[in-house]
């Protein structure tokens, strides 16, 4: 079985509507889509989650002048309130919805089942939408989450401490990749392990390296140590990996 695909993002209130028009399939917003089918939403709707994000941006945050003086103000146009969430399933579409495959299709169920139960326990009262898709290669989830997307993230909240975001990057970096790990972690332990997926391919994602030549040699290399066990030829691998310039990581598309 393929290795779990879990991912989760923060948006602003500007993003929110786009976002929610690509998980209804409203037109205007899923060009990605062949074929767009309405999704079925397990939890809430596009008009719960517009409200719930309405509600949250009229109550007063408060806010710390640079005297040290406490204030409170609505929060900014730019603030996340949404966080938005991917989970995939890896066995195609194509197959499960075959009649002799009901036994796929009743292991999706299961899985999906499965990871709602997940997700109300990570996210509580803050949860207030889940919606699945089956117009697309693989059948997955989307979750969405409303309140500070900043803290609802585990990555981004690790990144502040005191109420301030760290100045510090690598600070800042080693404490997101920790917390989503941790999160990660979480969901293979009570979901993914329990449905035969697998925690991690240990594959790199070489796409984003923009030196081919840097992204071959890593792939090399990787085939070199598939079967050796060398710990410092590993931590020199990840070196290379980490410090090769990457083009931006693709945006969530729902």
């Amino acid at each position: 079985m393929a290795a779990q695909f879990v991912r989760v993002e923060a948006f602003s209130v500007k993003e929110s509507q786009r976002i929610l028009g690509e998980a209804s399939r409203d037109a205007a917003f899923c060009s990605h889509v062949s074929n767009p089918e309405a999704p079925r939403w397990w939890i809430g709707s596009p008009e719960t989650i517009a409200d719930a994000i309405k509600t949250h941006m009229s109550i007063p945050v408060p806010y710390r002048s640079k005297s040290g003086k406490l204030f409170s103000r609505q929060p900014r146009s730019d603030h996340r309130a949404l966080l938005g969430g991917v989970l995939s399933w890896p066995v195609p579409m194509d197959q499960i919805s075959l009649p002799q495959n009901k036994s796929l299709a009743k292991q999706l169920f299961l899985w999906m089942r499965a990871s709602i139960e997940w997700l109300m326990e990570k996210f509580g009262k803050h949860l207030q939408g889940v919606c699945s898709h089956a117009d697309e290669t693989y059948p997955h989830l989307h979750m969405l989450a409303v309140g500070d997307a900043n803290m609802l993230h585990p990555g981004l909240q690790a990144e502040f401490e005191g109420g301030k975001r760290l100045s510090n990057r690598k600070e800042k970096k080693r404490r997101y990749r920790a917390a989503m790990r941790l999160f990660l972690d979480d969901y293979f332990q009570k979901v993914g392990s329990k449905f035969g997926l697998e925690r991690s391919t240990g594959r790199r994602p070489l796409s984003r390296i923009k030196d081919r030549a840097v992204a071959n040699r890593v792939l090399d290399l990787e085939k070199k140590l598939a079967d050796v066990e060398d710990v410092e030829a590993r931590d020199m691998l990840d070196k290379i990996v980490e410090d090769a310039p990457k083009r931006p990581r693709q945006g969530m598309v729902f």
